[in-house]
């Protein structure tokens, strides 16, 4: 996997960050208290990055959960998740992910910077541990979520126009491809 990437695309969802219970609404979101006891709480994988075995060893991925919260994630233990993103159902979502390690000689967990915008403006950035892949071993990209990890619900998305990078985008590029791109 590369030292930096970028991840572009545009979402829609229905039926994530509400159900038929109270809705409670938090940092521009609502969202919704679910009895996850027995389905687990629902998740939006955007992107991943993982072995091409069909395990469970990724090195890079993206999921919106139900409660709104944007999580970018390197490996098992090391995680970055962002709040307050304001993505109303229905309504299409123009989002990109730049995480990127500032020196290639430093190591291979010297902390990256992640950079998320949404609907061409910068939201949130933040420090996060960079994992290479293995030399040598074939990787597998997945848009959207892996069948091995979905479920039945009433939750349903859409993904357009997604771009995988190799390296760091621009600010200008972004609100370039988000304004002349919209949907």
């Amino acid at each position: 996997f590369p030292i930096c990437y970028s991840f572009v695309c545009w979402f829609q969802h229905r039926n994530f960050l509400k159900s038929n219970s109270k809705d409670v609404e938090s940092s521009n979101i609502v969202f919704s208290k679910r009895n996850t006891s027995t389905t687990g709480p629902q998740v939006l994988r955007l992107f991943s990055v993982g072995a091409t075995d069909g395990g469970d060893t990724f090195y890079a991925k993206i999921c919106l959960q139900e409660d709104g919260i944007l999580t970018l994630a390197t490996s098992n233990s090391s995680s970055l998740s962002f709040s307050g993103l304001d993505v109303n159902e229905d309504q299409w979502h123009h989002l990109a992910v730049v995480h990127s390690k500032p020196n290639a000689l430093a190591g291979l967990f010297q902390a990256s910077v992640a950079y998320v915008y949404l609907n061409g403006k910068l939201r949130h950035t933040g420090r996060l541990g960079y994992s290479l892949s293995p030399a040598g071993k074939s990787l597998q990209v997945t848009i959207g979520t892996p069948l091995t990890f979905s479920r039945v619900s009433d939750l349903s998305w859409k993904l357009r126009s997604c771009y995988l990078f190799e390296e760091v985008l621009t600010y200008g590029f972004i609100y370039f491809v988000h304004t002349y791109q919209s949907f």
